[in-house]
């Protein structure tokens, strides 16, 4: 069993939101809030997608690529920038592959995911 990495997101999500929240006003923060939860978020569905992957568990693996699809879908609504929609974007694309590689019983590939994650991260910071 991996250990649970989920609480590792939450110190650099609580320093990102530490920072920008100097630099923001009132709408500006709340969308900075808005975009460090979902990046923690997308840290646990990328794990839980990952843990799926090892594990062989297409119900698991499927309910955690939905988790992460409706958080996407709800970041659209929440979250008005042009990079983070950009990251939204990429991190759509890498998880329709991964569906479409789960399907086809191709071997996983999740790097694409964790370089999307890795984008939204940076788009959050910016």
């Amino acid at each position: 069993m991996r250990p649970d990495t989920r609480r590792g997101g939450l110190l650099p999500a609580a320093a990102l939101l530490t920072a920008l929240a100097g630099a923001a006003g009132a709408c500006d923060l709340q969308q900075a809030v808005d975009c460090a939860e979902l990046a923690v978020s997308v840290t646990g569905h990328v794990d839980d997608l990952g843990e799926a992957a090892s594990a062989g568990d297409p119900d698991a693996f499927g309910a955690a690529a939905d988790r992460l699809d409706a958080d996407l879908e709800q970041a659209r609504g929440d979250i008005d920038d042009a990079e983070v929609n950009a990251a939204l974007d990429s991190l759509e694309e890498a998880v329709d592959g991964i569906r479409v590689d789960a399907r086809e019983g191709v071997s996983l590939d999740l790097e694409p995911l964790g370089d999307a994650s890795a984008h939204l991260t940076g788009a959050c910071g910016s």
